[in-house]
């Protein structure tokens, strides 16, 4: 199997999509995904290159043959990232590996990008921008405290004062260390916007991209104990109850206009080939956890959603978490493999 730089990232908004991992909707098949990595020029092994499964503390580096080895579940949204500083990532799908799973990768040297130079419609400081970019980014003042990019000059932010939209971007993987929950974080940013009101009000913000943690200490019981916190009423938390028909277990209640309302009356979920199907019954579903963490859910009732093994939900265009769901940002974010 030859994989080059044709797989490319599909978007994910960060905001609204957490990818999760629960072993109660689908029964995967662990399998083992080998392969060597090259440079597509020189056909010259590449060691030090990263694999890694998006969003989890799952990876692996090429060895000094470019060789390596790296163990998955099957799942459909299973996303393997290939990164190396200097060359295109590559994202490979797991269902596209089939019964295949050695491979020969070609990776392709970054071509350099002459940055376009905006002065007349960007009066932003760079003060200014990264101030907005680290609170919807990382999370609020106190949030950074504990939660810090380590490589800041990095990212470029640009304001567009035509249209109010603060873009960013980085060329190399944003590296983010985590004090508070124990984690160092690379992060591949894909897109980045923030859209203000006529005023500096936020309207709505967005960020895409790909994700590999790493734990400080998995023992450590100050970074598990605040992983619990974290953990409960998030939308990991949701997924996975809704998934597994355990939300009232998991202090999980659903409103309805401002009534509390059962679950049958406003999704209806069915287990199919191994996937839970979720059909919502109306376009808004306000959720509490424990009486006190409050997130509305907004849903396009056309459509249905797929849950697969991983917690992956499909139409995530399509579902937007308000409230304390949709504030969570990097700073409160759980690799996927958290808890199992």
């Amino acid at each position: 199997m030859v994989i080059s730089n044709v797989c490319r990232y599909s978007r994910i908004k960060l905001l609204i999509l957490f990818f999760i991992t629960f072993p109660n909707v689908l029964m995967s098949q662990s399998t083992s995904f080998n392969g060597t990595v090259l440079d597509a020029v020189s056909k010259k092994p590449l060691e030090g290159v990263v694999i890694y499964i998006d969003g989890t503390t799952r990876g692996t580096i090429t060895n000094t043959s470019g060789k390596f080895s790296l163990d998955f579940e099957i799942s459909e949204n299973v996303q393997i990232i290939v990164s190396y500083l200097g060359y295109e990532t590559i994202y490979i799908e797991g269902l596209s590996l089939n019964k295949e799973k050695n491979a020969t990768i070609y990776l392709e040297k970054k071509l350099e990008k002459l940055e376009a130079v905006f002065i007349q419609n960007d009066d932003w400081s760079r003060e200014k921008k990264l101030k907005y970019f680290r609170a919807n980014f990382i999370g609020n003042k106190e949030a950074q405290k504990t939660c810090v990019i380590l490589n800041e000059k990095d990212i470029r932010l640009y304001y567009n004062a035509t249209d109010r939209t603060l873009y960013g971007s980085s060329s190399v993987p944003i590296q983010i260390k985590n004090d508070h929950l124990g984690y160092n974080i690379l992060y591949n940013l894909v897109d980045f916007e923030i859209k203000f009101a006529a005023t500096d009000w936020i309207n709505s913000v967005y960020f895409a991209g790909t994700s590999f943690f790493t734990e400080f200490n998995s023992k450590n019981k100050r970074y598990q104990r605040k992983r619990n916190n974290v953990f409960k009423g998030s939308t990991i938390h949701f997924m996975r109850s809704l998934a597994t028909n355990t939300l009232y277990e998991n202090k999980f209640e659903l409103y309805y206009k401002g009534f509390k309302t059962s679950l049958p009356k406003l999704l209806k979920v069915q287990k199919r080939n191994g996937f839970a199907e979720v059909y919502p019954l109306t376009e808004k579903i306000s959720v509490l956890h424990h009486k006190k963490l409050k997130t509305d859910i907004m849903i396009n009732t056309k459509d249905f959603f797929v849950i697969d093994g991983l917690g992956n939900f499909s139409h995530s265009d399509k579902i937007v978490f308000n409230g304390y769901m949709g504030e969570q940002k990097i700073a409160r974010l759980l690799p996927l493999d958290y808890g199992l």
